[in-house]
């Protein structure tokens, strides 16, 4: 099943359960900043994972994203705090 199909699944799960499992996707940021900083980091499929992300993270929280939302959501945990 692809990335999409599973995070789909995610909609089945109580919010707080889902959350973690989607932050734990999100926490292979060693892997998103390698492959940002490297000669793919044009590639279309970057964004693609970017918008499964963000659609994964809109099931889950049963809200509508801003760009500038996103944005903030995407940060890693350090950088969001006061």
């Amino acid at each position: 099943m692809t990335l999409t199909g599973q995070l789909e699944r995610l909609k089945f799960l109580h919010t707080d359960n889902a959350l973690v499992i989607l932050k734990n996707i999100l926490a292979i940021l060693k892997l998103l900043y390698l492959l940002r900083t490297s000669e793919c980091a044009d590639n279309p499929l970057l964004r693609k994972f970017d918008d499964t992300l963000r659609s994964a993270l809109t099931i889950v929280l049963t809200v509508n994203l801003s760009d500038n939302q996103w944005l903030q959501a995407s940060l890693p945990a350090g950088d969001g705090e006061v």
